[in-house]
C-alpha cells in the first residue's frame, strides 16, 4: 500500500478494477479531432471531425462556433460528469477523444475533447470557439493538408467563409452571467458608428505651460464625460435593477450583481502584453469601447465599473497602482468594515472577486490563488493607491456579512488541516498493521503447508487479534477520511459564497 495523497477532492475509498479484456479499437488518422493550421498559406484553421476524418473550414469564430456545434455528439450528464473527474471507462473516453461534445440535458452545452491533452474546452460563445483555435490548434503543410478530404456542412445563413466580412452596425450583444447560482443576463444595441467616434476620440493628456498637479484627474475625467457613454449606462443600470426586482435582491446585492457584469467582462490579454512590453503605448479605452469589443483590461474595466456605479449612487473612487501596474474601483464603505482607512472598499474588476475581497498577487490582472485564503487587508503592492475621481454617494454595507464568512471560511480551513495531518500521521500505522497482518498470514500458510496443525490453531488468535486492530484503526481511518471530506465540502460551499460570481458555462 502506498501513502495516499492529499487534496482538496473528495477522498474515495473504493477498489475498482479494470477489465483484462482487450478493445479491437479501428485505426484512425494521427490528426482525427484535430484542429490543424495551413502555416504554409494564410493561417486558415480547419477541423478534423473523427467520425468521418473530414476537414472542415472554421473561418471566422461565429463560423467555427456553428461549425463545431453541428458536427457535436450528445452525451448524459452523468458520463460528463465522469469524463470529468476521469472516471469514464477508457473505451467510452477513446470514442469522445476530438469529438465536439453537447450535454443535451444541460441547456446544450458544449465543449471541445481535446485529444492530445485530454482536455474540455468550454464552447459557450463564438470567442471561446476561437480561444480553443488559439490554444490547440497544430501547423501543417498545405500539402499534408490537401490529402484530407474536405467536408462540408449547411450553416444558415449560408455563407463563405473565405469571403464573409463581418456587418456589425448596429450590434445586439448579450452578456450572461452566474451569481449565486441563478443566471442573470443583459442585452444592449451597440452602434459602430458611436465605436468609431470613441476609437478616435483623444486619449492622451494634452496642456499647455507646465504640467498640472491634477493632471491624472483631468486625464481620467475625459474618459468618463460624455452624453453618448451615459445613455448605454443608463441602460446597463435599468437592467440590472430589473433583474434585481425579478430575483428579488436586497439592499447592496444590486452592487454585487454590478460588480458581477463587469468582473463578465472577458479580459484582454493581447492588450495587457502589450502593455507590460511597452507601458507607455497604451491608453485606456472608453467605456463604450469596452462594452463594444467585449474585452478590456484593468484601466477600461475600473472606467467602466465608475460609471455604472455612480448611475447606482453610490460614492465610488479610481483607485491606481503605478507600482503594480494596476487600477481598480473604490466602493464608499462604512470606515469601521472598508479595506482602506478613508472608508473605500476595493472592488477588483478584472475576476470575480466579491466586494470587499483583495487579491494577494497582481499581474497587470488579479491571479487567482488556490494557495492563499481570500483577505480584506491589502497586499504591499495595493497598500496605497492613488484615489482619483471620488465622488460622494451611498455607502456599501456588505463587509460585515463578508468578514464572517472569511472567518468561517478560516475555520473550516483550519479544521481541513488538521484532519489533513491526522489522516497522515496515522497512515504509517496502518501500513504497519497491514504488513504484520501479511506476515503473519504468510507463517499461518507455512505451518498449515507443513501439517503444523496445532502450532496452525496456537498462532491464529494472534492473527485475528492484528486483524480485529487493522479493523478498528481502519474504521477510524475511514472516519476520518468522511469528516475530512465533510470539512472540503463546507470550505467550498462558504468559497461560494464569497465569490459567488462565475461566467456561463
Amino acid at each position: 500500500m502506498s501513502k495516499p495523497r492529499f487534496s482538496y477532492l473528495v477522498l474515495l475509498m473504493i477498489l475498482s478494477i479494470i477489465g483484462l479484456m482487450p478493445h479491437l479499437l479501428q485505426a484512425t488518422s494521427p490528426v482525427a479531432g484535430k484542429i490543424l493550421l495551413a502555416v504554409e498559406s494564410h493561417g486558415e484553421a480547419w477541423y478534423v471531425n473523427p467520425a468521418d476524418e473530414k476537414r472542415y473550414y472554421l473561418g471566422r469564430p461565429d463560423d467555427a462556433f456553428a461549425i463545431m456545434r453541428q458536427l457535436a455528439i450528445g452525451v448524459s450528464n452523468n458520463d460528463f460528469n465522469l469524463l470529468e473527474q476521469g472516471k469514464l471507462p477508457p473505451a467510452k473516453v477513446n470514442k469522445l477523444l476530438g469529438r465536439i461534445i453537447i450535454k443535451p440535458e444541460d441547456k446544450g452545452k458544449a465543449y471541445y475533447f481535446e485529444p492530445q491533452k485530454k482536455k474540455l474546452y468550454y464552447l459557450g460563445r463564438p470567442a471561446d470557439a476561437f480561444e480553443v483555435m488559439k490554444q490547440t490548434a497544430v501547423g501543417v503543410t498545405n500539402n499534408y493538408l490537401s490529402r484530407l478530404p474536405i467536408g462540408s456542412l449547411t450553416i444558415s445563413p449560408t455563407v463563405n467563409p473565405a469571403t464573409t466580412t463581418l456587418t456589425v452596425s448596429p450590434i445586439t450583444k448579450t452578456w450572461r452571467w452566474l451569481w449565486n447560482g441563478q443566471e442573470y443576463s443583459i442585452s444592449l444595441t451597440l452602434s459602430t458608428s458611436t465605436y468609431k467616434y470613441f476609437a478616435q476620440k483623444p486619449k492622451v493628456f494634452l496642456y499647455t505651460g507646465s504640467l498640472p498637479a491634477n493632471w491624472q484627474e483631468q486625464y481620467y475625467g475625459q474618459f468618463l464625460a460624455d452624453p453618448l457613454q451615459d445613455k448605454i449606462i443608463a441602460q446597463i443600470v435599468e437592467q440590472l435593477q430589473n433583474e434585481a426586482k425579478i430575483h428579488n435582491l436586497k439592499n447592496d446585492q444590486i452592487a454585487d450583481l454590478a460588480a458581477a457584469f463587469i468582473q463578465s467582462i472577458p479580459y484582454d490579454e493581447v492588450r495587457s502584453q502589450s502593455i507590460t512590453a511597452n507601458p507607455n503605448s497604451t491608453s485606456p479605452n472608453y467605456p463604450y469601447e469596452t462594452l463594444f469589443l467585449n474585452r478590456g483590461v484593468c484601466a477600461d474595466k475600473t472606467l467602466l465599473g465608475w460609471l455604472i456605479f455612480r448611475q447606482l449612487g453610490y460614492g465610488i473612487s479610481i483607485m491606481a497602482y503605478p507600482t503594480a501596474n494596476h487600477m481598480a474601483l473604490g466602493i464608499a464603505c462604512p470606515p469601521n468594515n472598508a479595506n482602506y482607512s478613508n472608508g473605500y472598499c476595493y472592488l477588483e474588476t478584472t475576476q470575480f472577486y466579491h466586494i470587499g475581497l483583495i487579491p494577494q498577487t497582481i499581474s497587470g490582472q488579479a491571479e487567482l490563488s488556490t494557495t492563499s485564503l481570500p483577505s480584506l487587508q491589502p497586499p504591499s503592492a495595493l497598500a496605497n493607491p492613488q484615489f482619483l475621481q471620488k465622488i460622494p454617494g451611498q455607502v456599501y454595507n456588505g463587509l460585515s456579512e463578508l468578514k464572517l464568512l472569511i472567518n468561517s471560511l478560516q475555520e473550516q480551513y483550519n479544521l481541513k488541516e488538521q484532519l489533513e495531518t491526522e489522516l497522515e500521521t496515522m497512515w504509517p500505522a496502518i501500513q504497519s498493521k497491514n504488513r504484520a497482518i501479511q506476515e503473519s498470514e504468510a507463517h499461518l500458510n507455512e505451518l498449515k503447508n507443513a501439517g503444523q496443525i496445532r502450532e496452525y490453531n496456537q498462532a491464529v488468535p494472534a492473527h485475528n487479534q492484528l486483524v480485529q486492530e487493522y479493523e478498528a484503526l481502519r474504521l477510524q481511518y475511514n472516519q476520518k477520511i468522511s469528516q475530512f471530506n465533510q470539512a472540503v465540502e463546507e470550505y467550498n460551499r462558504i468559497l461560494n459564497l464569497i465569490q459567488p460570481g462565475q461566467n456561463i458555462k
